[in-house]
């Protein structure tokens, strides 16, 4: 499951996607629920050069940055890119939006 989380979080941070309708300004994570699959989403994380906290700015753990939306939605279209790709391969996950 390990090359497989890698390989999605891969393909989705690096796909274009259509900016979602902006809700404001912040910052956008993909928490992941479990435990044992935050693990393998921080290693992964790592390993590509993203950043992986266990404790988001504003206190979400196990939170993936995907980056600061400035009302534009194109982080927010990116979050739901990943969240759609890391479930597709059995991550139990969800984008956390943190306004400003």
């Amino acid at each position: 499951m390990q090359t497989q989380i890698e390989e999605a979080l891969r393909n989705a941070m690096a796909s274009a996607v259509r900016p979602e309708r902006g809700i404001g300004c912040g910052r956008i994570y993909v928490a992941v629920s479990d435990k044992d699959q935050a693990n393998m989403v921080g290693k992964a994380a790592k390993k590509l050069g993203f950043i992986f906290q266990k404790k988001s700015h504003y206190g979400t753990s196990n939170a993936l940055y995907i980056g600061y939306d400035n009302c534009d939605g194109n982080a927010l279209a990116k979050g739901t890119a990943v969240v759609n790709a890391l479930k597709a391969v059995g991550v139990s996950c969800y984008r956390d939006e943190q306004g400003d």
